[in-house]
């Protein structure tokens, strides 16, 4: 662990590492060392080499996690730098950490995780009440990195967790969540919802993936078991543009077991990201 900083301000970094492989096929070398924990890393054709993940950064008396964006044009030691530092909550120095990254057909750059909220919900202004609320977000850069949009805020009850952002071979972005798969078309629009766990139980969306025939997959869990869906090809069309979804789902849904280990496998995950990031 090493401490930098100076003032009143400090940042800890835990080194966590970026891996390349090299052309030998045969070991790895370390590129870049920053942050408290690297959760997604994702590699392009034209713009080179994102890496995303928390900084724990602390502030007078409190440490918050920094959503952070790194990026390399080549993916080679020294090339790395942070392209988006963020706080959705500054004013309170409360955590945002970014989890995955994914770039879609037109280039876009998309970075979905999680972030908290310090909110006023009582009291007087001599003693108020303030309540935490937590968000799933999705940022969004159109030009490489160097500006950001947050696009996407979803008010989350604190236990859902972004684990996945994924384009699909015609470059669709899908997010899974709470009892939804959201979709944003190529060449632009809203997010949609395109499946929204009708025939399921109070499910969690985890992962997400499409194979090479355009065949759509999303894994998660509902209140009694594990489960994949798939809806075959092509892209699914919107369930509804409005907030509150219809019961009509394009996937169907196949249940696993919870309790054996392929399980992790399906989901996509073998631990909680979230929880991760703050042990």
């Amino acid at each position: 662990m090493t401490v930098t900083g100076s003032g009143g301000k400090q940042t800890t970094e835990y080194r966590p590492k970026v891996l390349r492989q090299t052309k030998s096929l045969g070991s790895f070398a370390t590129v870049d060392e920053y942050g408290r924990v690297y959760t997604s890393i994702f590699a392009t054709t034209t713009q080179g080499v994102y890496a995303v993940g928390a900084l724990s950064v602390t502030s007078g008396r409190t440490s918050a996690l920094h959503w952070i964006v790194r990026k390399s044009p080549t993916g080679d030691p020294g090339t790395w730098t942070t392209v988006n530092d963020y706080q959705y909550d500054p004013t309170n120095n409360m955590n945002s950490s970014a989890a995955e990254v994914t770039v879609d057909a037109e280039g876009n750059v998309y970075v979905a995780g999680t972030a908290s909220e310090k909110v006023r919900t009582g009291g007087t202004d001599r003693k108020p009440i303030y309540t935490t609320v937590g968000y799933d977000l999705v940022r969004r850069s159109a030009d490489g990195g160097v500006s950001w949009t947050t696009e996407k805020v979803i008010v989350t009850g604190g236990n859902e967790v972004t684990t996945a952002i994924v384009a699909d071979p015609a470059g669709n972005v899908y997010i899974p969540g709470p009892d939804y798969l959201q979709m944003r078309p190529v060449g632009g629009g809203g997010w949609v919802i395109v499946d929204d766990f009708a025939d399921l139980d109070q499910a969690q969306g985890f992962g997400f993936t499409a194979d090479s025939n355009g065949n759509l997959y999303v894994s998660g869990y509902d209140a009694t078991s594990g489960f994949v869906r798939k809806m075959a090809a092509p892209a699914p069309a919107p369930v509804t543009s409005s907030s509150t979804p219809t019961a009509t789902a394009t996937f169907s849904s196949t249940s696993i077991s919870a309790s054996t280990t392929e399980n992790d496998s399906l989901l996509g995950t073998s631990s909680d990201p979230l929880a991760l990031l703050l042990a």
